[in-house]
């Protein structure tokens, strides 16, 4: 899951640009429609599958500590550094910025709207693991009505939340669900395994009529939720009956999060460029995802290895 997940993320991006020449292609109902059911809870489904481990060996303030440097240092760096070329550029790529103390501010506040909106999702998963105390009350508790209703507040709280992008809390009512879904399935396994194993067809059906039903008839947030979960449980089965893992695939779910970080203003920088040059936009549109996965993968590679031969070079 952590291999596909920016995979899926990187072609629902594909078309920013050019919503008005492939919108209503297939390729547009595919990218726009159908990714965006999940491509982001997805992510929020692995963190609370993996936050389990980290809270049997974790102490509330280690945790903090730890996804403070992991989510919002990085928030913070990546969306300073590109402040000013944000300010200069900003016209040129629709996107323009007030130069203002509290515009500032206000951006770094509201993530969705800060020079590179794609992080808001590292702001809202830090406030997610912020709620360790709740999630870890809830989820060793011995009374089985009380995670049913904490499960159903939850699912309500994703198909009604509170419209706003200030401090991500919108985003992070939306996903609580998936959190605390990847959370269920990680304590649950093996049942959940054997489920899947004999039932995933069904499930596929469901979540391909469910995601018919959302694009073409009835697009409203409760019916996307309830795809996206059956979507989320249809892709964490194929690991059962199709076997996918090798060298590269570890790879690039290892560098998952970099690639997250880094595929956009990669992705950016192509369109803006082969724009200027007067090439096909589909043509664009196959580098900007080609790109946007072998970019993050070589600048981390180089950067590696750079810092290795930097270690060598101070032992010598």
């Amino acid at each position: 899951m952590q291999f596909i997940g920016p995979i899926f993320v990187i072609l629902g991006h594909s078309l920013n640009g050019f919503t008005n020449i492939y919108g209503k292609s297939i390729w547009g109902i595919f990218s726009k429609d159908w990714i965006y059911i999940f491509h982001m809870s997805l992510f929020f489904f692995i963190a609370g599958f993996l936050f389990v481990k980290s809270m049997e060996k974790y102490s509330y303030y280690e945790l903090i500590k730890k996804k403070f440097q992991r989510l919002l240092i990085p928030y913070l760096v990546f969306n300073i550094i590109f402040l000013i070329p944000k300010i200069i550029f900003g016209n040129i790529v629709g996107d323009p910025v007030t130069l203002s103390l509290k515009s500032i501010v206000l951006m770094f506040l509201t993530p969705r709207l800060n020079v590179w909106g794609h992080t808001w999702f590292l702001f809202c998963l830090f406030l997610m693991f912020c709620l360790y105390p709740l999630w870890k009350t809830i989820f060793l508790s011995k009374l089985k009505m009380i995670r049913i209703v904490f499960t159903v507040i939850l699912v309500i709280s994703s198909f009604s939340p509170i419209n706003t992008y200030f401090l991500t809390i919108s985003d992070l009512m939306k996903n609580l669900i998936f959190f605390w879904l990847g959370m269920n399935v990680y304590k649950n396994k093996s049942s959940v395994n054997n489920y899947l194993e004999t039932s995933v067809i069904r499930l596929l059906v469901i979540a391909l009529v469910l995601s018919i039903i959302y694009i073409v008839v009835l697009p409203i947030q409760f019916v996307k939720v309830i795809a996206a979960i059956f979507i989320i449980l249809v892709l964490y089965a194929l690991p059962i009956f199709v076997n996918i893992e090798n060298k590269w695939v570890n790879y690039i779910s290892k560098e998952s999060f970099n690639i997250y970080l880094l595929h956009w203003p990669i992705m950016l920088v192509v369109r803006e460029v082969t724009k200027m040059m007067h090439i096909d936009s589909l043509i664009i549109i196959i580098l900007m995802i080609f790109s946007g996965l072998m970019g993050p993968i070589l600048l981390t590679y180089f950067y590696s290895n750079l810092k290795k031969m930097r270690i060598k070079l101070f032992k010598k």
